[in-house]
Parts: structure tokens; sequence; C-alpha cells
């Protein structure tokens, strides 16, 4: 029976209470620190036996050891088997400062060893690619079956992240890795694969530096140039095509990155003899509004038929025709909900996707007296207005 006298009494009714208690607490403590391994690939004493509910299946095989953050959890007589979030971010730290993480790698037995976990990844030379394909772990360590309670296995991977982009805002602090964020953004629209860095990542690098608008500008502004350099024609089916859109997606996502884009030197045509056509050949929003089953040339029939149908039985030529029409409308779809973000994104930018939709339409005001002149209107390569086309996926998108 409990002695009433004793306070504590009234929360542990038993000794077994007291060790169920510190059991649990101490499980959980090596659950904190098997996800921080997973996440970062580091740990300060690195043992080549799973724990007792982690499986050789899940645990990274390919580790790099800290030495000092290891004494000082020793110091402090604290467990030097793992990390904990108070010795997280100097632990990171330490693996930022390896000149050679290589001579820190401990090769385990058994493992996760492909992807994300192979030997090349845990011990990359790149702080920003570490610390961004670090961030992806965490996200997928999110979408994984965890025996940790909710409630802490998030708190702890929100944690990671928070310390990847804490991490980051060091590493950025030198220009010379201004190419490789930009590099490792475009790469991971362009490829969406599992090792491709959450679109969440780019965001919240955002949101760090909304206050620097020459950051921003170095750090997001040149993905937009890879849009308008894009060489035409364009297919439905076209890798180009795809990653032009989902780059606008992903701006348009974000009121800071969408802020970037606006106000960005790809937004409008640059320049004192920009027309009609600038609008559509020269910025971001009117590259993809480009590609359209409409022809660009007269006689010549739109790249989006890749056969020549007057050999082709009538049934054939309809099922191509319904295919196009297909990719077409699924293609004004996309546009469409990408400039309904924008309009959302706030005021700003909302205000800009106005005035480029009004200053377009002024710029293409002569397309109305083509046919009054008998001009070639189908003949795009001389005319100073925006094409058949382009003015088409324009009306249905916009």
């Amino acid at each position: 029976m409990a002695d009433p006298s004793n306070p504590f009494a009234a929360i542990f009714s038993t000794p077994e209470a007291v060790e169920r208690q510190v059991s649990s607490a101490e499980q959980q403590r090596r659950d904190v620190g098997r996800v921080l391994r997973r996440v970062f690939l580091i740990s300060p004493t690195v043992s080549d036996s799973p724990g007792r509910v982690e499986s050789r299946a899940s645990r990274p095989r390919y580790v790099l050891a800290l030495p000092g953050v290891g004494r000082d959890l020793q110091r402090s007589g604290t467990s030097t088997s793992d990390l904990d979030l108070d010795s997280l971010a100097k632990g990171v730290a330490e693996r930022l400062q390896m000149d050679d993480p290589l001579a820190s790698l401990v090769r385990c037995q058994h493992g996760r060893s492909s992807g994300l976990y192979s030997e090349a990844r845990a011990v990359e030379t790149c702080n920003l690619t570490y610390l961004a394909h670090s961030y992806t772990r965490a996200c997928q360590e999110e979408a994984s079956d965890s025996k940790m309670d909710v409630v802490v296995h998030s708190h702890v991977l929100e944690e990671c992240k928070r310390v990847v982009v804490e991490m980051c805002g060091g590493v950025l602090m030198q220009m010379a890795h201004y190419e490789r964020f930009v590099a490792i953004f475009i790469q991971s629209i362009r490829q969406p694969d599992d090792e491709a860095v959450p679109v969440e990542f780019f965001y919240r690098i955002a949101e760090v530096y909304q206050s620097d608008p020459q950051k921003l500008k170095r750090l997001f502004e040149p993905p937009l140039g890879t849009v308008t350099s894009a060489v035409p024609p364009l297919s439905y089916s076209s890798q180009t095509l795809h990653y032009s859109v989902a780059v606008l997606g992903v701006y348009g996502g974000n009121p800071v990155l969408g802020k970037v884009m606006v106000n960005s030197m790809y937004w409008t045509p640059q320049g004192p003899n920009c027309n009609g056509k600038s609008f559509e050949m020269e910025t971001v929003l009117g590259w993809v509004l480009r590609p359209s089953s409409v022809p660009n040339f007269p006689h010549k029939p739109s790249e989006h038929f890749p056969l020549d149908t007057t050999l082709l039985r009538r049934d054939v030529v309809e099922d191509i025709r319904f295919s196009v029409q297909a990719d077409q409308d699924a293609h004004i779809d996309q546009i469409h909900k990408v400039v309904f973000r924008l309009l959302r994104a706030g005021q700003e930018i909302k205000s800009a996707v106005i005035r480029w939709l009004v200053q377009c339409l002024e710029a293409n005001k002569d397309r109305g007296k083509m046919m009054a002149r008998m001009q070639p209107v189908m003949d795009t390569s001389t005319s100073t207005c925006a094409s058949d086309g382009f003015s088409s996926i324009s009306a249905g998108s916009c």
C-alpha cells in the first residue's frame, strides 16, 4: 500500500510502475536517436547491432561517427550511443565541418544502403547537398510507419527540418553555394524521383530570406530563365513543357516565390522594342501558353501531329485528333490552375498577373486587323503579334 506521507506515491503507486516509466523514457530516447541517425546519417558512436525494435532493413548501413559530440556527451554523463535533440545541432555542425567525411565513415554489415542511404550520400562532400538530402530523408521518415508516439515523432522530425534550414542559412552566406542551390532546385523539379528534394524545403528557405530581396533574387530567379530558354517547338508530351509548367506551379504555390517571379526579368518583355510576340516568346507565362494544336505555319501541320495524316485512314486520324485534343485540354487545365493560384497568392502578385494580361492584349491589338489586311495570319515567323495558338490557349487558360 502506498505511503500517504510520500508525495510521489500518488504518481507511482508501485516500484514496478516506476520501472515501467523509466523504461518507457529510455525507449523513447533510443527511438529519437535512431530517427536522427536515419535522417542525418550520423551518430556519436555506431554499433553494428540493431536495437530491439529497429530492423536491419530500416537502419542505415553507412553512418559517420562524431567523436567530438561523443566526447561531450561522455563528459556530461549522457549516453553516447545516439544523438538527442539537445545535441543535434552540434552534431550536424560537426558533420558539416568535416574535410574528409570518408575518414569518419562506419560501414555496418547490415542496413539500408540504396538511394539516399548509399555510401555516396553518407560521405557527401557538398554541405548544401547533404543538408538538402537530410531534409528529404526527414520527409520520407514522416511517411514511414513508426512505433513512436505520433506527437513525439512529428516533433522530432520538425526539429530535424528546422536544424537543416538553419544550417543552410549559414552555408548560403557563401555565394559560391548559390549555383549549387539553383542546380538542386532545378533537378528536383525536372526529375521528381525518390531522391528529389521536396518543394517545402525551398519554400522554407525562401521564407528565411524574404526580408533580403537581393538574396532571394540570386537564389530563385535563375530557374525562371530555364523556362524561357527552352528550344521550341514544345509538344504536349515534351518533358521540357512539363518542367516549365511545374516551375510556374512551384512559384505560384508560395507568396514569397510568387513575388520573385512577377518582379523578375522573365515576367514581362525587356527592352524598348517589345511587341505582342515578345509576350509569347520572352516571358515565363507566355512560354507555357505557346504550345497549341494550331499550326504555326501555313500549309504545314502542327508538330502535335507527328504523322502525315493524308496517308492515314480516317479513323486513325480521328484517334490522333482526340488524343491531341485531350492533351491540349489537360494542358489548359494545368495552366488555369497555375494562374488561379497566382491570383490567390496576394494582392501584389494578383495585380502583376492582371497587368500582364492587359499589357499582352494591348500589345496584340493588331491581331484584330490581320484578316482585313489579308496578312498571312498563320505565318507567325513574320508577325509582330502572338500566334493563333498562343491566343487560343491564353483565352482558354486565363
